[in-house]
């Protein structure tokens, strides 16, 4: 299958898009239950992810304790201006990460996408040991152990 990062007009059309968003609304997370940190955990061709707390629903009627997450926040800055791009690449991201299910990739918990399309987010559960590259550099498993990972 031939990876293509070329947007359509059906991608950019504010409809579509606002259906696409409709069926994944479970996943949507309210800005006033994140907290995201200045601290930056990594950085890629389409974001920087830093660390953040997730509230729970009810925090804000009955108080809660936060969950550490990692926070993706979408480049936005690149795409022409056009920030139904930035929404049109975080739905299409949402998509597929949401539908995987294996052992060795991160559940997804959810997004944040501002109503002006200018911020977004994709959440996931943080993991204190860092990615897979950094663990084994600095742990060093022999090769039998690295087999098990």
């Amino acid at each position: 299958m031939k990876k293509t990062n070329k947007f359509t007009p059906k991608d950019l059309d504010p409809a579509v898009l606002d259906q696409v968003l409709q069926s994944l609304s479970d996943y949507y997370i309210s800005k006033r239950r994140l907290k995201v940190h200045e601290t930056t955990l990594g950085k890629g061709g389409f974001g920087t992810v830093k660390l953040a707390e997730l509230w729970p629903n009810v925090w804000i009627q009955f108080g809660g304790t936060p969950t550490t997450v990692a926070v993706k926040e979408l480049r936005t800055e690149n795409h022409d201006g056009v920030p139904l791009r930035t929404a049109a690449r975080l739905a299409r991201e949402i998509k597929v990460w949401a539908s995987c299910n294996h052992e060795n990739i991160l559940e997804f918990t959810g997004y944040y996408l501002s109503k002006d399309f200018k911020k977004a987010y994709l959440v996931s559960p943080y993991m204190t040991n860092g990615n897979i590259k950094e663990y084994l550099s600095r742990e060093a498993p022999s090769q039998e152990q690295r087999l098990e990972l």
